[in-house]
């Protein structure tokens, strides 16, 4: 991924992701939003698919996911780290923790100002 790409992924990613473990202990990232064509740039990006959730009501808007896990959740969040902010970082850094992944050092990972776990 180009620096742009990266810059403007970890951006929504700020926003609009969600870090987490998958019930089967996988590490996962998950974007979900309105917007088709946002949903569509990241799901390239972390070359995932994009599925449609269609609301129950009639006033409300259909929402756009994707989502990886495993080995891509694990190098998306690797990659993403350095630009996120502080909670969204110790996130980040819980779930490598778990999933068994470790960083060359975390200096050179997390934002300034953040205790790496």
């Amino acid at each position: 991924m180009d620096r742009d790409d990266l810059m403007w992924f970890a951006g929504l990613c700020e926003g609009e992701a969600w870090f987490g473990v998958s019930q089967a202990g996988r590490a996962r990232l998950s974007i979900e939003a309105t917007d088709r064509d946002v949903v569509g740039r990241a799901a390239m990006l972390m070359k995932g698919s994009v599925r449609a959730r269609l609301q129950r009501t009639d006033q409300a808007r259909p929402t756009y996911i994707c989502e990886v896990s495993g080995a891509k959740a694990v190098r998306m969040m690797k990659e993403l780290l350095p630009h996120m902010g502080a909670r969204r970082s110790t996130r980040i850094l819980e779930i490598l923790h778990t999933s068994g992944e470790s960083l060359d050092s975390t200096e050179l990972h997390c934002p300034p100002g953040l205790v790496a776990v």
